[in-house]
C-alpha cells in the first residue's frame, strides 16, 4: 500500500482509519480476484490482504476503537480462517500434482479421484469465501466526517 502524502497530516483516528480503509481495499480487490479459476495467486493474496488488514486493525485498536467493533474484527478473523481449507486444498492438489509421475498405475487412479475430491472442497471454500462481506459497515463508519 502506497502511504498518501499527507497522511502524517491527519488526526491520529483519520490516518489509522485510512490505512485501514486502504487494508480493506486490498482485501476486497482479491477477494474478486477469487471469481476467476485461472487466477493462482488470488486465494494467496486474499490472505495477505486479510492478514494485513487483521494486523493494522491490531495496531490502530486504540485510535479506530469506537469505529471498528469487536463484531467486525471477529469477522475479519472467522473470513481469514475460512479461507484455511482452499489452501490446505490447493496445496494437497500441487503436491499430488507433483507425486504423479511416482505412482504406479493403480494409484494414479487413487490420485485423480483424491484430486477431484480435493478441487471439490477447494471450490467450495472460495464460495463460502466469496459469499462474506466485511466492508460495508467500516465503509460506511470510516466515510463519514465523524472521524477527524
Amino acid at each position: 500500500m502506497k502511504t498518501p502524502g499527507d497522511l502524517l497530516a491527519c488526526s491520529a483516528a483519520r490516518g489509522a482509519a485510512r490505512v485501514a480503509l486502504g487494508r480493506l481495499a486490498a482485501a476486497q480487490a482479491a477477494a474478486a480476484r477469487l471469481a476467476r479459476p485461472d487466477d493462482d495467486e488470488a486465494l494467496h493474496d486474499f490472505r495477505v490482504a486479510l492478514r494485513r488488514l487483521r494486523s493494522a486493525l491490531r495496531l490502530y485498536r486504540a485510535e479506530l476503537g469506537k469505529y471498528v467493533s469487536v463484531r467486525l474484527r471477529r469477522r475479519v478473523k472467522k473470513l481469514a480462517r475460512a479461507t484455511n481449507a482452499a489452501r490446505d486444498a490447493e496445496v494437497q492438489i500441487a503436491w499430488l500434482r507433483q507425486a504423479r509421475l511416482r505412482l504406479t498405475p493403480a494409484e494414479r487412479r487413487a490420485r485423480n479421484w483424491w484430486e477431484i475430491r480435493l478441487a471439490a472442497r477447494r471450490d467450495r471454500s472460495y464460495e463460502s469465501v466469496r459469499g462474506r462481506t466485511l466492508a460495508r459497515r467500516f465503509l460506511r463508519r470510516h466515510r463519514s466526517s465523524s472521524v477527524r
